[in-house]
């Protein structure tokens, strides 16, 4: 439970002026944003690229598909140099790569002569050498406030704010860009920010941790049946999160009033947001493993709502208390992680998570889309409330396997 005095307004605050004050973390904090701004971007983009041009979305999802399943099989690749050989040899070697890559689909993507093959393996490698921004970020986190669990609560509460940001943010200027300017100029706009976040994340060198411990302490591997268990985790709520946000979509287009669909989708971003900053503030007395059931519990639940949705407005409102669920969820399997991974693999751990989430929101986005035309939105809606219980489940298996890999120092309340 949470302890009295940060239950107070100016108490919140003050946890996060003190967790941004410290030195370099508001600077490689807003690089991090910066740099994964894109992330949210690509899935729209990628669509509107092709559809705008050809009039066809089959293979912008194509190419989306290729990118999620190259980012989920490069963020873990590129985390582990990281942690062996120092963020600064990843950062910028491979967002060039991830620039060139686009570059050659930009190229390609309305040349008639060029094989569909070619640009589908453009945006695969586009994803597979994308820089893990989160995983990076989390573990500069974790190296500036190891010692301090509340404080390193607060920092990853941070990050999980700033990915709500991102994807609300993000959607939209994509789609501003690709209908008002030009179809390529949100992956033009995508290039500039990955070179401009990623730049400023490799030159703050005081933030980035240790390269050379892997070496003094040995190369400890992650604790393979807690690891599987909670990157399973991930791939359960990548599902529902993303079964949520495609539900809603249909529903308010089969509606009649596709007008209100960012408005909604931003209602489920704000919701995750504002139930984050108020998390990462508090001091719990829990240990991390013993909240993690706790708020699986609640992330359970709390889809059931959709259920009630009786009109896209009411629906809004639905969708930001639901999404009061996902924003503690994630912040404490993150905490979670960084209580037992082995510190000289603690990039590496992160984007598991993270891959585990783009594994769930790849799959679920056609079962979705085939259950939402073929038995409308309320059907598909019963989607993230399956995938929430099992999340759930998945939670409470991860804690029984974690407990006894965390940290003696840092697995007490």
């Amino acid at each position: 439970m949470p302890t009295g005095p940060l239950c107070h307004p100016v108490a919140v605050l003050g946890s996060y002026r003190a967790a941004l004050g410290a030195p370099g973390a508001a600077a490689f904090s807003a690089a991090g944003l910066v740099l994964r701004l894109p992330l949210a971007m690509y899935p729209v983009a990628l669509v509107l690229l092709v559809s705008l041009r050809t009039g066809s979305y089959g293979f912008g999802g194509v190419l989306t598909a290729a990118y999620i399943l190259g980012g989920a099989a490069g963020s873990p690749l590129l985390s582990r140099v990281a942690d062996r050989a120092g963020q600064r040899a990843v950062i910028l070697p491979a967002g060039l790569a991830h620039v060139a890559a686009l570059a050659v689909l930009l190229a390609t993507v309305s040349a008639d002569a060029v094989p569909p093959a070619v640009q589908v393996a453009a945006a695969g490698l586009a994803g597979l050498t994308f820089p893990p921004a989160g995983a990076l970020v989390r573990a500069r986190w974790a190296a500036l406030f190891g010692s301090s669990p509340h404080q390193l609560g607060t920092g990853l509460a941070v990050e999980s704010t700033f990915d709500e940001i991102t994807f609300v943010v993000g959607p939209v200027l994509a789609t501003l860009l690709a209908t008002t300017v030009d179809p390529a100029a949100p992956l033009v706009a995508a290039a500039a920010l990955v070179l401009g976040g990623g730049t400023a994340l490799h030159l703050l060198r005081g933030t980035s941790p240790p390269a050379d411990r892997v070496f003094r302490v040995g190369g400890r591997r992650l604790p393979g049946p807690p690891t599987t268990a909670i990157v399973l985790l991930m791939v359960a709520v990548g599902v529902t999160l993303v079964a949520i946000d495609l539900a809603a979509v249909a529903f308010v287009g089969q509606s009649g009033e596709p007008a209100w669909t960012g408005a909604v989708l931003a209602c489920f971003a704000f919701g995750s947001g504002v139930a984050g900053f108020a998390y990462g503030a508090r001091r719990w007395r829990w240990a991390v493993d013993a909240r993690l059931r706790v708020v699986a519990v609640v992330f359970a639940v709390l889809p059931l709502l959709l259920l009630g949705a009786v009109g896209v407005r009411v629906l809004a409102v639905l969708m930001f208390v639901v999404g009061i669920g996902t924003a503690p969820l994630l912040i404490t399997a993150f905490g979670l992680l960084e209580r037992f991974a082995p510190p000289e693999r603690l990039t590496e751990g992160l984007a598991w998570l993270a891959t585990g989430l783009n594994l769930g929101a790849g799959a679920a986005a056609p079962l979705v889309g085939l259950v939402a035309d073929a038995r409308g939105a309320r059907v598909a809606f019963a989607i993230p409330m399956v995938a929430a219980v099992v999340a759930c489940l998945l939670a409470l298996l991860t804690v029984r396997l974690v407990r006894p890999h965390l940290r003696p120092a840092l697995a007490q309340p």
